[in-house]
């Protein structure tokens, strides 16, 4: 009998399992390089056959394009935008940006992300996609390293961190262009990771990489993001602190934590100090910190609200309760953007957006995945009670749920809006989602490690009966849905695809249609929305079905680990890579190249040298797009969510389509889809119309006089044209000097236009006011023959200047002190990283030296 015993632990020693296969050391570099290789395969239409993704931010990414070679050419750094707007600052809103050669960390930074460009054929093609796919591989790699740090297995950790990157949430990001949000949630795990070490042990190496990877957050200025990972980080620390008050457990790592936390976070934004010294003194004179003008002069502005937001405008994008259903299901409410092929198109594969939800319009579902939220709901319950990290995780996809709801559920969003400081900057509730995106993968990593232990350990009876009913109950649902489908399409019809649900996705697809066509159209809509619906509750009822039935054949001992790994493996690969790769719709290079080619109305309108503005219409509405500046076009309109009030305010209450309003605003071209004697004379009927409008007023003129009235009522004057420009002038201020009407010898002219220096050579024959067609900033400076003279705000929105008698020159310049000033200390604090960086590695460089020779001792 002892003989046998030997014999069988003889055996067992020798039995090779497929882990073994391979060197343990090398596992995490393979999982590693197994998501690398899963999302170059899935990208690869872009990375390899140069495809490309077509939206409106990355239309507007590469419409800056001009500006830069401009500021280039001119020598300055980019501060203003010109194209968009009529003028606004341009790095201080975070739309367009300087190159920062102070800061040595970001030279680093963009010489190795220029060198892996260079392996690639087209230098665009990495711009657009495989920038954003390189940040989703560090969110990768931060994600598994996060996970081993919390206990998990290398397994284990390689599903959480396949399942983080590939949460349809954040591929999304990358088909729309969203690529700082990409940026800022790639760190994030980063920063857990080294707040966790920095609890255990004080090493500078840590304290270093807990700066780079704030910097490399603060780099991607995306204010609202950042906001959400100091919340999330504030929440941790919060969590963490109550559970070792409650336990009497010892604070130093955890206070040591957070000193280090803030240290590195004064660190990081002092590099940054170039740009958010300019953001936040911008913030007060963009929408996101004053309201509109009516409001604050007719005092209707809430008493806890005093600037930030509209409430209706912040809370546009709110996800709705209901819409939780998405995370397992992704097409209970239509989903988002699909390929349709049938009657309503005779046979033709067009896109249909199907989505009807209480936001605007979505690119497609919230999915995180059925069985990455089944395993997650398993981590809450078996780890809850003894794991504080779950504790965190649980909390904040509480919280951010909770917030992501706006105004469909304002209990907690109204409390965050009114009365946390600067989150009524901030719209788009359902952003916050990519917490939840975040904290689910790791729950679920959470699940799996407790069936690990399960498994080590035993499974108890209750657990075994669970999973054994949970597969029971699956397969008995998914076999109900193949029965009795049309009494699930009953019950869909009722609660989500109702005719009124259904008649949003016909009008965003169709257009408004009469009641007749409705009716013909509503069935063929509803049912490609339901057999969608049906086949995802399909996929979820059964894939369930599997993961309870691996999960109680463990229990069983039926199977052994390699074969439950394998298993889930494949379900999570499966059940992600299915619905985002409904999320890719490719389009070839040469069409985007076609949208930054001239069209023929642009060559047309470029034939004028003369400096003017342009606006472009599309259905009588102005066109909310950038496009316009790759041509050097100067807009009086664009896109960007935290433009000027003041512009704002002329927008809404004078109206930038009234022609009195495009006269002032030197508007010589009027682009649009159809011709509107209103605005002038059809000049040119090409792709689009051009319409030249003869009363437009040069950029700069003298004006005879001044009036001093209230803003609000300025902007009426203009909505009502109850003025002449030229010759009256609106100020909110009286002058302590004289101004005197321009004789007619008197005479402006614009002899320079640059991005931020505008020269203009004048007569004047008295105290002349001179009005500029530019948006009046503070930044701003003006110097008559070299000395400078007051910027007064005219007409609520422009510029003027008092200009004595005589022949001078004008020179406008944008100058902002505080950029100068951060630049300085930028190149200081980056540098001083870089040293202590080098100072912290010298430890592990003798570590690798002194291990190199005792190798080469011992084989010697």
């Amino acid at each position: 009998m002892a003989e046998k015993k030997k014999a069988s632990k003889y055996h067992e020693k020798k039995t090779i399992t497929p882990n073994e296969l391979i060197n343990p050391k090398y596992h995490s570099i393979i999982y590693i390089l197994l998501i690398v290789l899963a999302l170059l395969v899935f990208f690869n239409e872009a990375l390899v056959n140069e495809k490309i993704f077509i939206s409106g931010d990355i239309v507007a990414f590469k419409s800056w394009s001009a500006l830069s070679e401009d500021a280039k050419t001119q020598k300055v750094p980019l501060l203003w935008n010109p194209y968009i707007f009529s003028g606004m600052p341009g790095y201080a809103s975070l739309n367009v940006g300087p190159e920062r050669p102070f800061d040595l960390i970001g030279v680093i930074k963009d010489f190795i992300i220029n060198t892996i460009a260079s392996l690639f054929p087209s230098r665009e093609v990495f711009d657009i996609v495989f920038y954003m796919v390189f940040y989703l591989i560090i969110m990768a790699i931060g994600t598994y390293l996060l996970s081993r740090q919390l206990g998990m297995s290398k397994f284990i950790s390689f599903v959480v961190a396949f399942s983080m990157v590939f949460s349809t949430f954040f591929i999304v990001w990358i088909t729309v262009g969203h690529q700082t949000k990409i940026i800022t949630m790639a760190i994030f795990p980063y920063l857990l990771l080294l707040i966790e070490k920095t609890q255990k042990k004080l090493k500078l190496i840590h304290l270093i990489a807990l700066t780079i990877s704030l910097w490399l957050i603060f780099s991607a200025s995306h204010i609202q993001m950042m906001f959400y990972i100091y919340l999330s980080v504030g929440l941790y620390y919060l969590t963490y602190l109550a559970i070792k008050i409650f336990k009497k457990e010892n604070l130093i790592g955890l206070i040591r934590s957070a000193i280090l936390f803030v240290f590195a976070t004064i660190i990081s934004i002092g590099i940054f100090l170039d740009k958010y010294l300019p953001v936040f003194e911008y913030n007060k004179y963009s929408i996101r910190g004053q309201p509109p003008i009516i409001e604050k002069i007719q005092g209707r502005s809430s008493e806890t609200q005093k600037s930030g937001l509209d409430y209706d405008y912040a809370t546009q994008w709110s996800f709705s309760p209901g819409e939780v259903l998405t995370f397992i299901i992704p097409s209970t409410y239509g989903f988002g953007w699909r390929n349709y092929n049938g009657v309503l198109t005779g046979g033709e594969t067009v896109r249909l957006n199907t989505y009807f939800g209480p936001m605007p319009f979505t690119d497609a579902a919230n999915y995180l995945g059925g069985i990455v939220v089944f395993l997650a709901v398993i981590g809450v319950i078996f780890n809850f009670r003894k794991e504080t990290f779950v504790k965190f995780l649980t909390f904040l996809s509480l919280l951010s749920l909770l917030i992501s709801f706006g105004k469909e559920f304002p209990l907690i969003y109204d409390l965050f809006f009114y009365y946390v400081p600067f989150f009524n900057r901030f719209r788009v509730p359902s952003m916050i989602l990519s917490l939840v995106m975040f904290s689910v993968p790791l729950l679920a990593g959470y699940g799996l490690n407790s069936i690990l232990n399960f498994y080590k350990n035993g499974f108890p009876e209750k657990t075994k009966i669970l999973f054994r009913n949970l597969t029971i109950f699956s397969l008995a649902l998914f076999v109900f849905s193949i029965i009795f489908k049309n009494f699930i399409s009953d019950i869909y019809r009722s609660l989500f695809a109702t005719d009124r649900a259904l008649s949003i996705v016909i009008q965003n697809n169709f257009g408004f249609v009469n009641q007749e066509l409705f009716n013909r159209i509503l069935p063929y809509v509803y049912q490609f929305i339901f057999d969608n619906f049906l086949s995802d509750l399909r996929v979820f009822l059964g894939l369930s079905t599997i993961l309870s039935a691996l999960i109680y054949l463990l229990s069983l001992r039926k199977i052994n680990l390699n074969s439950f790994n394998f298993g889930i493996a494949l379900i999570v690969f499966f059940d992600l890579w299915r619905v985002d790769g409904m999320v890719l719709h490719y389009s070839n290079k040469e069409d985007l190249i076609s949208i930054y080619n001239p069209p023929d109305y642009v060559e047309y309108i470029k034939h004028d040298t003369t400096l003017y503005r342009v606006l472009e219409l599309s259905g009588g509405q102005p066109v909310m797009s950038n496009h316009l500046a790759l041509y050097r076009l100067q807009n009086v309109f664009g896109y960007h969510g935290a433009k000027m009030r003041i512009y704002q305010d002329l927008i809404d209450v004078a109206g930038i389509t009234n022609p009195f309003v495009l006269n002032i605003l030197n508007v010589k071209y009027v682009i649009s889809d159809r011709y509107d004697s209103i605005y002038g004379n059809l000049v040119f009927n090409g792709t689009k119309k051009v319409i030249f409008n003869p009363n437009y007023l040069p950029r700069a003129f003298f004006v005879n006089r001044y009036q001093v009235e209230k803003p609000l009522n300025i902007l009426l004057k203009m909505k009502n044209g109850e003025f002449n420009p030229k010759d009256l002038l609106f100020l909110e201020d009286t002058l302590n000097l004289k101004i005197d009407p321009p004789a007619e010898n008197a005479y402006v002219e614009v002899v320079e236009y640059q991005i931020q220096k505008i020269t203009l050579k004048a007569k004047a024959t008295g105290n002349n006011l001179l009005f500029l067609s530019e948006t009046w900033y503070p930044k701003w400076k003006c110097y008559i023959d070299g000395k400078e003279t007051p910027i007064y705000k005219a007409n609520y929105v422009f510029r003027a200047v008092v200009v004595p008698d005589g022949e001078h020159e004008i020179v406008f310049i944008y100058q902002d002190d505080k950029f100068e000033l951060g630049s300085k200390i930028s190149l200081a604090l980056s540098a001083s990283v870089l040293i202590g960086l080098l100072i912290s590695l010298i430890p592990y460089v003798k570590k690798l030296r002194i291990s190199r020779f005792e190798n080469s001792h011992s084989r010697t």
